[in-house]
Formats: C-alpha cells, sequence, structure tokens
C-alpha cells in the first residue's frame, strides 16, 4: 500500500521536466492503475543538481498529503521497470530508499537489474561514490521507493519508464 508521484529536484535547471507531474493534491494526468510511468528530460548540469523521480510512500492510503508510514528495511529489495521509447537517461537509472528524516540510500545504474533482488547493504547515501557515504542496514525504518534519473554534466538524459513493481 502506498501513494505514487513523480518529483524534480529543488536545485534542478528549469529545463529539466516529467510528467505527470504531482503535488500534495495528486498529479495530472493521472496515474494507470497498472503502473507508475513518467517521461521527460533531465538537461545537463555541470553542478549535477538536477534530478527526476518516480517513486512511492509506503504503508499509506492512497490519499495525496497522507502521511506515510515505516517500514522495516528487509534484507533485498526487487524493483521493476519496464523501459520505452528512446529514452536514452533510462540507462542511467537508479533505486533510492528513503527515510522519514529525508535521508536516502541508492544503488547507481549498473549495479541492479529489473527484476533482480537488491541486497540492502549495496544500498548508499552516496551510490555513485559508495566508499564515501554511509551503507543501508536491515531493520532501518524507511518510507518511500523511488526510481530516480540523475543529471549529468554535459549530455540531456531523456527517459521513459515504468515502474511495474517492488517488493520488499
Amino acid at each position: 500500500m502506498g501513494y505514487g508521484f513523480t518529483w524534480k529536484g529543488d536545485s534542478s535547471n528549469t529545463t529539466t521536466c516529467i510528467s505527470p507531474t504531482c503535488n500534495t493534491t495528486g498529479c495530472s494526468p493521472s496515474f494507470g492503475a497498472s503502473a507508475l510511468c513518467a517521461a521527460g528530460s533531465v538537461t545537463a548540469d555541470t553542478s549535477y543538481n538536477s534530478v527526476v523521480g518516480v517513486g512511492f510512500n509506503l504503508n499509506q492510503t492512497t490519499a495525496a498529503g497522507a502521511t506515510p508510514g515505516n517500514h522495516a528495511a528487509p534484507a533485498t529489495v526487487t524493483v521493476t521497470t519496464v523501459l520505452s521509447g528512446a529514452g536514452t537517461g533510462n540507462a542511467a537509472m537508479r533505486v533510492q530508499l528513503t527515510d522519514s528524516a529525508g535521508t536516502s540510500w541508492c544503488v547507481d545504474s549498473g549495479t541492479w537489474a529489473s527484476g533482480v533482488a537488491i541486497a540492502i547493504g549495496l544500498f548508499n547515501t552516496k551510490c555513485w561514490a559508495p566508499t564515501t557515504g554511509t551503507f543501508l542496514t536491515a531493520g532501518t525504518n524507511i518510507v518511500a521507493v523511488h526510481v530516480v534519473i540523475p543529471g549529468d554534466a554535459t549530455v540531456d538524459r531523456p527517459f521513459s519508464f515504468c515502474l511495474t513493481g517492488a517488493t520488499l
């Protein structure tokens, strides 16, 4: 059970976009009944601040703005995505877990595959440089699961995908 949404990083450049757009009252256009699908582009950003994501809150009613509940991080997480269109930025997809304080742990592209269990110990606060971050441990309370398209310094990252499943 959880509420699905899209988001764009607060420091993203103005040309980075994601559709549908979501806020505390819902998403426009609405998600379909069986997947959380999104498309758009993360515009090149030399500061690496541009980012978008599709996610869902855990243990939350389907009402926008309702409070998500905690869920203890399990030993593994499986995320299933379906890529579509010519969205070359799909290759940069990360899986991210977030706690109620806003701390996020991620697994970078190339470290995970759609539909394959990801060991919880691979999630790191700096998945792009895991030797400098903090690893997630099983039992830590998390409140959301995301699929993230991070920015690149030199190339735009168009994307189009559906988050079709997640198993915790």
